[in-house]
């Protein structure tokens, strides 16, 4: 069918279809996606497609960042994705929260742990693609994202990035920042 043909059936189909699928439009049904069953409701690998569960995946571990508080990683790699679990103002030698109350320090401790998620995995702050900023009293919004601009030095490659007040955090920290990054091919 010629475009104009198409345009113009489109045309005298809009008035009859309004608030049906646009595959009702199609000069044939949609194909059908079978996924078959899981053999049981904790194994939903068998119904993904095998390029899902062959991707390589791998928890992220470094003396660089900060040991998990609890049963998480810091940071896990799934294929050329790079998930950063949402990182802390804490010293990775000693464990301890760093800043007590000054939000420059906390927001620098924190991007620090935050590069060395990346760095474990093999990217740079220009891979991250995505970031979330935690804060407990959005007025410091600007004062950390001074310091931010230490870590992200390129405007034209800034991620994507919300940043979302929040009650509190725990140890009664003010800020912590998590995200995504996607590693350059080899």
């Amino acid at each position: 069918m010629v475009a104009a043909d198409r345009e113009k059936k489109l045309k005298s189909a809009d008035s009859r279809t309004r608030g049906r699928s646009a595959f009702a439009l199609a000069d044939k049904p949609p194909e059908l996606i079978t996924v078959s069953a899981p053999a049981s409701p904790l194994d939903v690998t068998s119904s993904l497609p095998t390029s899902f569960t062959t991707t390589p995946r791998r928890g992220l571990h470094s003396d660089r960042f900060p040991k998990p508080v609890a049963s998480y990683s810091q940071g896990f790699q799934v294929g050329q994705m790079v998930f950063i679990t949402g990182q802390l103002p804490v010293d990775p030698e000693t464990g301890l929260k760093v800043g007590d109350g000054d939000i420059t320090l906390e927001a620098r401790r924190t991007l620090q742990n935050f590069m060395a998620v990346l760095e474990a995995a093999g990217c740079t702050a220009r891979d991250v693609v995505s970031a979330v900023i935690y804060l407990t009293d959005i007025d410091t919004l600007d004062t950390v994202d001074a310091v931010w601009q230490e870590f992200f030095t390129d405007p034209l490659n800034y991620p994507s990035r919300a940043v979302v007040e929040v009650s509190a955090l725990v140890l009664g920290i003010q800020l912590e920042i998590s995200g995504i990054a996607v590693k350059d091919q080899p």
